[in-house]
């Protein structure tokens, strides 16, 4: 089972073109038939055991993109000052060079930063 689960109101796939060399699908929602509402209304499904793929589907502001599991730990279900909260406890006691440091103050940001840590302490 996939780490990160998420919805989404479109079929879309997600695509990008290095180096102007062959187009790389790094997501792509299929329709789930079981997931369908009782309005009839369908729904889309992509899962992934990559972190990174999740933190730029968290990115995206459009199609009706939802996480539905919320990852490993739950991170996308927290406040941004749980999260912060969780940094800060993980950060006591380690050196300097070794604490969490976020790129930004975004959710995206706390939870891509402890996605990563989870990652590098195995």
């Amino acid at each position: 089972m996939a780490k990160y689960k998420f919805t989404a109101t479109h079929g879309v796939t997600f695509s990008d073109q290095p180096d102007g060399g062959d187009l790389q699908t790094w997501a792509a929602f299929t329709e789930d038939r079981e997931a369908m509402k009782p309005t009839g209304e369908r729904v889309y499904t992509f899962e992934t055991d990559d972190a990174k793929v999740a933190d730029r589907l968290r990115k995206v502001d459009d199609y009706g993109i939802t996480e539905v599991d919320g990852g490993e730990g739950g991170y996308s279900k927290q406040k941004v000052a749980d999260l912060q909260a969780e940094i800060d406890r993980r950060n006591e006691g380690r050196d300097e060079a070794d604490q969490i440091a976020p790129e930004g103050e975004k959710k995206a940001d706390l939870i891509a930063a402890l996605e990563a840590d989870d990652e590098a302490q195995g």
